[in-house]
């Protein structure tokens, strides 16, 4: 429970400190990021910083409940604690089970094939994916998500483009009522709101893709060039 304390104070602490500094830009954005036991570390915590350094988006990490129970006793002590895909913990911001999911303007679904399959088997998520997607709402997914959520629950059949760890593009072409592209040659494939990717090493560009829909071209430039970061050629066309 100290972690979990500890946790909540430092969003408090953080909070506090907009408040009352001058300097801090409003909030414009609010995106969630699913997580669970076994997601992937490297794409969730890739996407929860470059969201982040915009400065003006709220990221909420939810957790994800999974039908495996914690093996470790500190998971089964701070519930919100996750055991990614390579053991490495990370704790959520809340539960996902707990928040008016209305209230944000993207959700964002990381890989990591426990992790994937965890969202498959949750009604709710699934259906609140289903809603984004229909509504207009700006929906991410990748790695093993596109294909074991998306494509899995019919939910890309009026979509035109998508891409996934590579290992999962047999079973999106072949399986599930849809007629879009696979891209294979593109690390990030967009198609009206639904931006999705293949994996670890196209989580970076993934997530200033995610900035670019949520804001504009110049603000995903504005956070990917302190990064020092060289991205595809197909990042750096302008619309």
């Amino acid at each position: 429970m100290m972690a979990s304390r500890i946790s909540a104070g430092a969003r408090t602490l953080t909070t506090l400190a907009r408040l009352f500094s001058s300097s801090a830009p409003p909030i414009q954005k609010r995106v969630l990021v699913a997580v669970a036991n076994g997601s992937e570390e490297l794409e969730t915590v890739s996407i929860v910083d470059i969201l982040r350094r915009t400065q003006t988006t709220e990221v909420v990490l939810a957790k994800v409940d999974s039908n495996e129970e914690a093996s470790e006793e500190m998971l089964r002590s701070n519930a919100l604690l996750n055991q990614m895909s390579r053991q490495v913990l990370i704790q959520a911001d809340s539960f996902f089970k707990d928040l008016d999911h209305s209230e944000f303007d993207a959700i964002v679904l990381p890989g990591g094939l426990k992790g994937a399959e965890a969202f498959s088997e949750s009604p709710q998520l699934v259906e609140v994916v289903k809603t984004f997607l229909e509504e207009g709402k700006l929906v991410g997914a990748i790695c093993a998500a596109p294909a074991l959520v998306l494509n899995k629950h019919d939910l890309i059949e009026k979509y035109e483009k998508i891409t996934s760890f590579p290992a999962f593009k047999e079973q999106i072409v072949w399986s599930g009522d849809h007629n879009a592209e696979y891209l294979d040659s593109e690390p990030v494939a967009v198609s009206k709101n639904l931006v999705t990717s293949q994996g670890p090493g196209t989580s970076v560009e993934f997530s200033l893709k995610l900035v670019e829909l949520l804001y504009d071209k110049e603000k995903a430039l504005g956070v990917a060039n302190p990064l020092v970061l060289k991205c595809s050629k197909e990042f750096y066309k302008q619309n």
